[in-house]
């Protein structure tokens, strides 16, 4: 129903956890089950790669990402990966800028820096090229009472989705 609601693209964050590999999951049997002219939505599937990445991860996550654009090509589906620009990288931040390196549970500035603005930048290009997106994100309320809290919070009764709280 929702897919079928309107014509805006879709993000879907795929780390490769449980989570996520549900929701894509999830998302290619709900498209394999259209009829091939409902199929016109746009669905990107975006993954990060941090450039600092176990090697294992980093093969992982590129052949997963390649897998789905051979799987999706006739469902529009999409993936993408997403490398923080040469001038933002970890090691630019460590040895170019002088960053010490991250120590949890101190300064934690990785996440943000190599992660989250990356995506957040192909998440505003594509509003800018569509007008707006639909961000699907596979996260349990019973991961832990924060996380409930912070899903709970988020929730507009009546509403199937809900504003982002950055973008």
């Amino acid at each position: 129903m929702v897919y079928l609601h309107d014509n805006r693209p879709w993000t879907v964050g795929y780390s490769g956890g449980k989570d996520s590999t549900l929701l894509v999951s999830l998302v290619f049997e709900m498209v394999k089950e259209l009829k091939p002219e409902q199929r016109k939505k746009k669905i990107y599937v975006i993954s990060s790669d941090t450039m600092v990445e176990n090697p294992i991860v980093k093969k992982y996550m590129h052949s997963m990402s390649k897998l789905i654009n051979e799987a999706g090509a006739e469902y529009n589906i999409f993936g993408e990966i997403i490398c923080p620009p040469p001038s933002r990288t970890f090691w630019t931040y460590v040895i170019g800028y002088g960053y010490p390196t991250p120590e949890p549970p101190g300064f934690r500035w990785c996440t943000d820096r190599l992660k989250i603005r990356p995506i957040n930048k192909f998440t505003l290009e594509t509003i800018k090229q569509n007008g707006e997106v639909v961000m699907l994100l596979g996260v349990r309320k019973a991961e832990s009472a924060t996380r409930n809290r912070t899903i709970t919070a988020r929730e507009i009764e009546g509403k199937l989705l809900n504003m982002h709280s950055d973008i």
